[in-house]
């Protein structure tokens, strides 16, 4: 530990971040039924010709989308200046989950999102990265367990962190 300074954070900082993200997730929610809905009635439905409606959705998720990309893409390169000192495997860590936002950008950006993608090979590129980057994070996160490591009342519990030679 870097010392117990403990950093204590009030409501006026989450709930900014809470509000955006529940309505991120509430519109793009809305967006996906909507299309799939119309879509059950009528095979031939594309919201795009169809529908004034969707047009609106699509343009506030996509101002939604713009602000959180811009947002995250600021935090991001805001802690570029720290990577120098990160250890290896914290370094590894970081600097895959960069690699996946610009990823996942990109996927968005060629449809590889939309309800129903277009092409097998954008399914296979998106979820795919995103299952490894998933099971990548699992793996660094997991709790390092030793000979010696057992859970007790009267333990803290299992140190979390990446694995060494030294945990081994």
């Amino acid at each position: 530990h870097a010392g117990n300074v403990e950093i204590v954070k009030g409501i006026g900082f989450y709930l900014p971040k809470v509000i955006f993200c529940a309505m991120f997730w509430i519109l793009i929610t809305v967006a996906y039924i909507y299309v799939r809905v119309a879509q059950e009635g009528d095979p031939s439905y594309d919201a795009l010709e169809d529908s004034m409606h969707y047009k609106l959705v699509t343009t506030t998720v996509s101002v939604a989308m713009a602000i959180y990309t811009g947002w995250i893409l600021y935090h991001a390169l805001n802690a570029m200046g720290n990577v120098k000192k990160l250890p290896p495997q914290i370094l590894f860590t970081f600097l895959f989950s960069v690699l996946m936002i610009v990823l996942v950008i990109i996927c968005m950006g060629i449809g590889a999102t939309y309800p129903l993608p277009s092409a097998s090979y954008e399914f296979l590129m998106f979820y795919g990265l995103t299952n490894v980057y998933v099971w990548t994070l699992a793996f660094a996160y997991a709790p390092l367990y030793s000979g010696s490591t057992a859970l007790t009342e009267e333990s803290d519990g299992i140190e979390v962190g990446p694995l060494s030679a030294a945990a081994v």
